[in-house]
């Protein structure tokens, strides 16, 4: 199993490993609602390109205030880049969803639906209380 590059602290190397086995080629294939939690931007962005390293041509949607602009437009693009990438990074849920684009509990309830369109892992980067709402709601 591959071990994390230079830079990413060593204190995590379990949560590495977890995460490499979910996306490992030869894993279960298809869907896989990953989630991360992550309140440290650079730490996330270092994973990110670690996994990069270590062959994972993985797409970042970055969600914003203005985009997408709901729960059907991020599914649709989620779709696109499932397409064409075999993992796709999910960030700034938070920020999105304070905009009022769509709730996580919302997306979560659709997820089912969503996997049979998104063949391929999505991980979820989510700050802490997002990760307790998510498992509460």
């Amino acid at each position: 199993m591959p071990t994390p590059r230079a830079g990413l602290d060593e204190g995590h190397s379990g949560e590495w490993l977890r995460l490499m086995r979910c996306l490992q080629p030869g894993g279960r294939p298809g869907f896989r609602f990953v989630v991360a939690e992550c309140n440290a931007p650079l730490a996330r962005e270092r994973v990110i390109e670690a996994l990069k390293g270590h062959g994972i041509d993985a797409a970042v949607l970055r969600l914003t205030a203005d985009a997408p602009a709901d729960l059907s437009d991020l599914d649709r693009r989620l779709a696109a880049l499932a397409a064409v990438h075999p993992v796709i990074h999910l960030v700034g849920w938070e920020e999105w969803e304070r905009a009022g684009r769509g709730t996580l509990a919302a997306w979560n309830v659709r997820r089912e639906r969503f996997a049979q369109a998104c063949p391929v892992p999505v991980i979820a980067w989510l700050i802490p209380p997002d990760v307790t709402r998510l498992v509460h709601e």
